[in-house]
């Protein structure tokens, strides 16, 4: 499965990733300037000799005595047809160079600039022409006035921030005020608009709040701009020099803010501001930025592609005695492939997989209850009661889990989730399948360690992640054997299982080629039955080992017996043990019982039960099978243990 560039540049200080993304993006720049100076010289190499080959034939004509004389000589024929030749050649060669200038050069000059001079407006990328065309007609359209600030004066060619949005929901086809908002804040950041009366630069539909259109866009468009008169009372707007100083704009923007008048939040305090503030900042960097830049870089690819192709044509089909190397040319123009370049840039460029880091908020307690995403997986079954936490039911089918869902809906998804609490299954019920889904996978990248720990093998897991790998992979095996899946589909769900069952804890070079976390989920998918019992066979015999070793014995001086010894001990163990729980153990469940849903009713069991005390249980209870299992339960007792031992002698082997 081919790596996803939106997917191939984090890091775990997220800068790292983007640092080198961004580089390579600045590397793209000095390409493309590259291209173009070998498109330039090489015109310029063809002007020069056309016009070398031209001086040719004057030159020898300038000689006296030669073949002027000789009117009918063959030789003289073949003299005049080598001149001619030279003369053709010169035309070809000038013919080359305009047409370099023409088809190669001026295009991708001018496709350089449009790119550079490019801005984003509302989501939206407009180029320096269209860009022109929107501010004359707004600044045609819209209503300019004066607006009077006290202390400051008066400001010409001004807005209110009601009739720009009014505007952008008219002509430029806003869809809401936010949208709208989010036009006039780009205005604002590129320089077309300033806030005036208020302390900052947010764009807001207030008919209270007004905006001065700068300089710059009248500039652009070639509409004339309104200056201020010159009044014989003095004020600090009356001089537009003095007005437009960085030192007095930002004083009058800060005095400005003390008018509680042009307050947007008068009764705010500093620290509801400071949240406000944040909200905002928050809102406005939430939108990604990863596939527009893969599409800036595919587009650059075509353009150095097409560019190549105009290149070698023009020179085919002017000097055909070139052809060989116009065919190596070709050559080098049907090597370039936009998609291998990408395609190596992220082989060889990325810094890791998408694994966010996410810092866990504990109180003075030492507790995490209010967070559900990125606490540890025993402690989150703890909060649960359960010994693995809740995971949404099994009647999505296999198409789900291949949905490339955009992180924007998952993160929705998890922040209504992400409260430490149980929540219903009505919770989930606007969503669609693939995005819940994709919710469980970002839930397994976000756990502090990944659900099989890189430092140890699966019989030295915490019962907990035994459990949830065990709740798991009875889900897939499932899905894969009702719906009959093909190997195609089995390596593509073990490819995007791999990393959130199994994940380095730093990503290099070297882990990155690694292949062992989707042999892993291979052979758990193949063989899940049989290592998950040798891991409840490994569970008994450490536990009664446990018991053994708690029990004083005797220092054998016979060491030849010694292992007889502790093997004929283990069997005593073993057989006393199953003696005293046969009679009391329920029933075991049929070996081809499997779980229709991964999380169901307290009565559904699990593969690793909690005997939370020996004494607890009843033998009516135990012969009880329709009743409650007690063993899912946790205590609830702070001051119990969280995880106890399942007892060795409750399974049968």
């Amino acid at each position: 499965m081919a790596p996803n560039f939106a997917d191939s540049f984090w890091s775990g200080d997220y800068a790292g990733g983007l640092g080198v993304l961004f580089g390579k993006l600045q590397q793209g720049v000095a390409e493309n300037q590259q291209v173009l100076t070998i498109a330039r010289m090489r015109a310029e190499a063809e002007d020069a000799y056309g016009m070398k080959l031209g001086d040719i034939g004057p030159a020898a004509d300038r000689i006296t005595g030669g073949f002027g004389r000789d009117d009918g000589a063959s030789v003289r024929k073949a003299y005049d047809g080598v001149r001619t030749e030279m003369v053709e050649a010169a035309k070809n060669h000038r013919k080359i160079a305009q047409s370099i200038r023409d088809l190669v050069v001026a295009p991708f000059s001018r496709w350089m600039k449009k790119d550079e001079q490019s801005l984003e407006i509302g989501d939206e990328i407009y180029n320096s022409e269209q860009v022109k065309k929107i501010m004359t007609h707004l600044l045609q359209t819209i209503k300019l006035g004066d607006t009077k600030v006290p202390i400051l004066g008066t400001y010409q060619n001004t807005t209110s921030g009601a009739d720009i949005v009014e505007y952008f929901q008219k002509f430029l086809g806003a869809t809401s005020v936010s949208h709208a908002e989010r036009i006039g804040q780009d205005l604002v950041s590129h320089g077309f608009l300033r806030l005036i009366g208020n302390v900052g630069n947010v764009f807001a539909n207030s008919s209270k709040m007004f905006y001065q259109w700068r300089p710059k866009g009248f500039q652009l468009t070639g509409i004339p701009e309104k200056k201020p008169t010159v009044g014989r009372t003095f004020s600090v707007a009356s001089n537009s020099d003095f007005a437009e100083s960085p030192v007095v704009g930002s004083v009058a923007e800060y005095l400005a803010g003390w008018n509680p008048l042009n307050n947007q939040h008068p009764n705010e305090t500093p620290g509801d501001r400071l949240r406000r503030e944040a909200a905002e900042a928050d809102e406005r960097y939430k939108q990604g930025h990863l596939r527009y830049l893969e599409r800036c870089e595919l587009d650059r690819l075509k353009a150095i592609k097409t560019i190549i192709l105009d290149f070698s044509g023009t020179i085919s089909n002017v000097i055909p005695s070139l052809q060989s190397t116009v065919d190596n040319m070709m050559l080098y123009q049907e090597t370039v492939q936009p998609l291998g370049d990408l395609r190596y840039l992220l082989e060889n460029y990325r810094t890791g997989g998408f694994a966010p880091k996410v810092i866990v908020y504990e109180n003075y307690y030492n507790s995490a209850d209010e967070q559900t995403f990125g606490v540890d997986l025993e402690a989150r079954a703890r909060g649960d009661r359960k010994r693995y936490p809740d995971l949404e039911g099994d009647a999505a089918r296999r198409s789900v889990w291949l949905v490339d869902v955009p992180l924007h809906q998952t993160h929705r998804v998890r922040d209504a989730l992400n409260t430490g609490k149980p929540f219903p299954i009505e919770t989930l019920e606007p969503y669609e399948i693939p995005i819940i889904a994709s919710v469980l996978k970002l839930y397994l990248l976000e756990l502090p360690d990944s659900l099989v720990s890189s430092h140890n093998t699966l019989s030295q897991l915490r019962l907990a992640n035994i459990a949830t790998l065990d709740a798991l992979m009875t889900h897939f095996t499932r899905l894969i054997e009702l719906t009959s899946a093909d190997e195609a589909y089995i390596s593509e769900l073990a490819t995007i299982l791999a990393p959130c069952v199994l994940r380095p804890k730093t990503e290099t070079s070297m882990t990155m080629e690694e292949k062992y976390s989707y042999r892993l989920i291979r052979d758990l998918f193949a063989h899940k039955d049989a290592i998950f019992s040798e891991l409840k066979r490994a569970s008994s015999l450490n536990s009664a080992s446990n018991i053994d070793t708690r029990r004083p014995r005797a220092i054998s001086t016979d060491e030849s017996n010694r292992r007889a010894n502790m093997e004929a001990r283990q069997k005593a163990i073993i057989a006393a043990g199953g003696a005293r729980s046969r009679a009391t153990s329920p029933a075991p469940s049929p070996r081809g019982h499997r779980r229709d849903r991964s999380s169901g009713p307290p009565a559904a069991e699990t593969r690793f039960p909690v005997q939370t005390s020996p004494t607890a249980t009843t033998d009516s209870a135990r012969n009880s099978r329709g009743s409650v299992r007690q063993s899912l339960e946790v205590p609830s007792s702070a001051e119990a243990s969280p995880v106890v031992e399942p007892n060795p002698l409750h399974y049968r082997h």
